[in-house]
């Protein structure tokens, strides 16, 4: 039963993914919290989907453009680095990509 469990919130965390939440939104959904070590909440809820896999990557389908992603993860801000397979002109990509410049524009870092 537990295994049926972990899939059923594996599938759901990927579906997330998919719908647009990012990795820290999966993470405090999951309930997880930086840990004691310092690993952002993020990265270990990153980790736990990716743990029953042989790979550094995991793939869902874009609510947005309906192409399968590869995700590597919360690892680098610019989502441009962290997910491949988006179709053209996807408007998670574009919404994404013009959060990621303001936040560098803020941080004055342009």
């Amino acid at each position: 039963m537990r295994n049926q469990a972990d899939s059923a919130l594996h599938d759901a965390v990927l579906n997330a993914r998919g719908a647009g939440f990012t990795w820290s939104e999966v993470a405090a959904d999951l309930g997880l919290v930086t840990s004691d070590e310092g690993t952002p909440r993020a990265v270990r809820a990153f980790e736990w989907v990716v743990s029953d896999h042989a790979t550094d990557r995991v793939y869902w389908t874009c609510h947005a453009c309906g192409d399968t992603v590869a995700d590597s993860g919360p690892y680098d801000a610019n989502p441009a680095n962290c997910e491949y397979g988006h179709g053209w002109g996807c408007a998670r990509v574009v919404d994404d990509l013009e959060r990621y410049w303001e936040e560098l524009v803020e941080a004055g870092l342009d």
